[in-house]
């Protein structure tokens, strides 16, 4: 027995998770971890920030491009169906003159319903697609010679690859077709006209060739009629290449080729 008692000095070592350098890196992992969650939340913000805006300028835009459209061509053709009409009002003419000009005006308004037709076409999103544009440009190019002595000859691949394309591409292939188409009309003189849809080797062919009269390649660099530099600087829009062959009575080819055709979509959305 002792009154004085005794002692025993001894330390505890913390574990693992009680030590310092293990709470300070916690802590460090924590900070870093809610510094990656809130950058990853401020770029998804930020991403669907643009992505709407994105959005709201493209619909700027063809609605802009929409309304030229219908002032363009469509206003300018229902002005001139106007001015045919009050013309046949005012001016007093026999039976086969009414007869030609009611002609005329028929001719007009089945053109103004084939415009309405594209612009529709071109807005409708079901359409955004590379058969949509194959089965669209195959109606439309034969339908244009329907009532001509013209005779049309389709080749289009059996297997159209599934792609999407923007309502502008669609568009601005559609229209360097149908001024091609136009030229063969009023000027190539033809009996018979191709158009060739495919792709080959990832690379998306257009090819318009008739047997008609034809021109020297130096009169289509100095020419400025019938619609090539625009062609050309639509297709060129688009990444791709126009091409024009032509000889005095050995017809005319125009092919367009246009490289990486799966990623128009997206080319476009980076250009504009």
């Amino acid at each position: 027995w002792n009154k004085a008692g005794t002692s025993l000095a001894f330390v505890v070592q913390p574990a693992w998770w009680q030590s310092w350098w293990f709470q300070g890196s916690a802590l460090l992992v924590l900070i870093t971890i809610s510094g990656m969650g809130i950058r990853h939340w401020a770029q998804r913000r930020l991403k669907l920030k643009l992505e709407r805006l994105e959005h709201q300028q493209a619909l700027a835009r063809e609605r802009t491009r929409i309304a030229s459209d219908l002032h363009d061509d469509l206003g300018a053709t229902v002005t001139q169906v106007g001015l045919m009409l009050e013309e046949m009002r005012a001016t007093p003419s026999s039976t086969e003159e009414i007869k030609q000009q009611s002609a005329a005006i028929s001719g007009r308004v089945l053109n103004l319903a084939r415009d309405l037709d594209a612009v529709v076409w071109s807005v409708n999103p079901r359409n955004d697609f590379l058969g949509e544009l194959f089965a669209y440009l195959s109606q439309s190019f034969l339908e244009n010679f329907r009532r001509t002595s013209i005779r049309p000859r389709l080749e289009v691949m059996e297997s159209v690859p599934d792609s999407a394309l923007a309502p502008e591409v669609r568009h601005h292939l559609f229209l360097v077709v149908k001024e091609a188409v136009n030229n063969v009309i009023k000027h190539s003189q033809a009996t018979e006209v191709t158009l060739s849809l495919k792709v080959v080797d990832n690379v998306l062919e257009i090819r318009i060739a008739d047997d008609g009269r034809g021109v020297s390649p130096d009169a289509i660099a100095r020419s400025k009629r019938h619609g090539f530099p625009n062609m050309r600087a639509r297709v060129e829009q688009l990444g791709g290449k126009l091409e024009v062959s032509s000889e005095p009575a050995k017809g005319t080819s125009i092919r367009i080729s246009i490289p990486s055709w799966n990623d128009l979509h997206a080319r476009q959305q980076r250009t504009e």
